[in-house]
């Protein structure tokens, strides 16, 4: 067969249906459905775009471009794993080297420029400035694609100036303040995790000073609680106490013992001449004055409790209580 119906045929299977691959197109990504025919499919697919660059720099572009999408599937979806030789089957890197003759550089260059500029995009580079300014460019893209906006805004004769050494050399720059910029950003961000860190620490530390301080003021106000209802269970007692006191009955004065009858005088006496006894009962007025005293000690605690603290019901005996009680002492401060 001669080369122009070799050409002839790949033009053939190039225009085929259902040949053309799409950049980015959806793969099964665990790789369930790949077989070993899809990288026979992609490696005649190789082949075919090496021998449309050897053709001429006319369809080198379509070629690069045919290629780097061929490599770019077989990365992504990990088509090498298939291949019948086991060393080329271990990485892509192993494989293209092997398989097509392709340096890892090269391969990495050619899937890392259709992935970051697109089908498109990357053939028209291709087709105005060539392979090595084109690979660059696709650095430039990876570190800044605002850069490759200006680029292609530049005239014409002022992009041809610019080298791919130059569009290298300004990526490498983006990429070295870019990383500069993260690692400074990176730094101050390390500085204010501290200082939060250290404002965290404060504040659980003032957290649990909040809470034992509110545990001693609930035991505290417990306490006094417990206090109040105390006195307030004494009073209560004391105040019963009283009322059983006031409505007992004054007690009942003991007749004193008959005095024996005089001894008979040998003259009696006459009855103008008789004076008039006065008995006087024996009291225990110390032990009385004992009483009034407990008395008055008990009547001085209840004029501490306020009036809002009695029960109503209660609240009336006791005024009762204390109305007998004052009539008594008027009636022994006038006898």
């Amino acid at each position: 067969m001669t080369r122009v119906e070799e050409d002839e045929n790949d033009d053939e299977e190039s225009s085929a249906p259902g040949t053309a691959l799409v950049p980015g197109a959806a793969y099964d990504a665990e790789g369930g459905n790949d077989t070993a025919d899809d990288l026979a499919w992609l490696s005649l697919e190789v082949q075919k775009a090496q021998r449309q660059i050897n053709r001429g720099a006319s369809e080198m572009a379509e070629g690069i471009v045919g290629l780097s999408v061929a490599l770019l599937e077989i990365r992504r979806r990990r088509l090498y794993r298939f291949d019948q030789d086991g060393a080329c089957a271990r990485s892509f890197e192993t494989f293209v080297s092997r398989r097509f003759n392709i340096s890892e550089r090269l391969a990495r260059q050619y899937t890392d420029a259709i992935a970051s500029l697109g089908e498109a995009q990357y053939h028209t580079l291709l087709r105005d400035i060539g392979i090595q300014r084109t690979f660059a460019l696709a650095l430039l893209h990876q570190a800044d694609p605002a850069l490759l906006e200006a680029f292609q805004m530049l005239p014409a004769d002022e992009r041809e100036a610019i080298t791919a050494t130059q569009i290298e050399t300004l990526a490498a720059q983006v990429t070295a303040d870019d990383d500069a910029e993260v690692a400074g950003r990176l730094a101050q961000l390390e500085q204010e995790l501290g200082r939060n860190q250290g404002l965290l620490q404060q504040s659980r530390q003032r957290l649990r000073d909040i809470e034992a301080m509110h545990q001693r003021m609930v035991q505290s106000l417990i306490d006094e609680r417990d206090e109040a209802r105390q006195d307030a269970d004494r009073q209560q007692k004391e105040i019963k106490r009283l009322r059983d006191m006031l409505r007992q009955p004054p007690p009942t004065a003991t007749p004193p013992p008959a005095a024996p009858a005089p001894r008979a005088v040998e003259q009696a006496v006459p009855p103008a001449e008789r004076q008039s006894v006065i008995v006087v009962m024996p009291f225990d007025v110390a032990a009385l004055v004992v009483d009034v005293r407990a008395l008055s000690e008990k009547l001085e605690r209840l004029t501490q409790i306020s009036a809002a603290d009695v029960p109503p019901e209660q609240r009336r005996d006791l005024a009762s209580s204390l109305q007998i009680l004052e009539r008594l002492v008027k009636t022994l401060l006038h006898s």
